[in-house]
This record gives structure tokens, C-alpha cells and sequence, in this order.
């Protein structure tokens, strides 16, 4: 399915992560990152993982989650993969390779072998 249109729903909000497959997007990126404040990021943890285990919810649509880099990332793919891997995984502010496989390795310990986009968002990371 060619990725024309992107929808980002916030983590932590069950009731637009329901709605979003209604959207009509090709991609549904339910967002742990920046969408997230940080005092909300083990509940929304555990919604996208809900959600994404749900037998109910059946989406015509690529599934992401964008996941934080670094250690938090580690946290959020160890909760979200483990259950029901989504359909990719996509990593924000990517400004070297290490940041895209250290995402897909701790993807692959807990199971998962999903696709993971970066996102470059510097200058930095388009040199990297």
C-alpha cells in the first residue's frame, strides 16, 4: 500500500486511536513521542498496546507507533512490541544510523521484526 497520507494520534488519547482507522489514511501512527507529556507516558504505553491487541480492531491502514529514541524508546517498544507488534515502528530526530538499529534490535529481542522509518529532522542527520 503506498503511504500517500499520514495520520498522528496521540498515545495517550484511546478514543482518537479508535477513531483514526475512520480518517481514511494510508498510515496510522499512534504517537509515544512528543504527542505524549512525559507524566503520561506509561499510560499511553499501555493504550497503544491495548489497542493494538484488541481483536476488534481491525484497521484498512498501515499501523506505526513513533517511539522515542534513546532508552525511553527501549521502554516503549518493550510495551507496545511485546504484546502485538505494530505494523512499523518510526523513530523522530534520527541523526545517525545507530538511532534506526538500535530501534530495529530492540525490536528483534522482544520478537518483533517490523520495518522502522526514520524521521530526519536536522541537518545533522541528513550528513549522518
Amino acid at each position: 500500500m503506498p503511504r500517500r497520507s499520514v495520520l498522528f494520534s496521540p498515545g495517550d488519547r484511546p478514543e482518537l486511536l479508535r477513531k483514526a482507522p475512520g480518517a481514511g489514511a494510508d498510515v496510522l501512527v499512534f504517537d509515544l513521542e512528543d504527542a505524549v507529556s512525559p507524566d503520561r507516558k506509561a499510560e499511553a504505553r499501555e493504550t497503544v498496546a491495548a489497542v493494538l491487541s484488541d481483536p476488534d480492531f481491525d484497521p484498512d491502514a498501515e499501523v506505526a507507533v513513533r517511539v522515542n529514541p534513546g532508552d525511553a524508546g527501549r521502554d516503549d517498544i518493550d510495551a507496545v512490541c511485546a504484546a502485538h507488534p505494530p505494523d512499523a515502528l518510526v523513530v523522530p530526530k534520527a541523526a545517525s544510523a545507530d538511532d534506526v538499529t538500535s530501534v530495529a534490535d530492540a525490536a528483534r529481542e522482544v520478537g518483533a521484526d517490523c520495518p522502522v522509518i526514520a524521521i530526519v529532522e536536522s541537518a545533522a542527520g541528513v550528513l549522518a
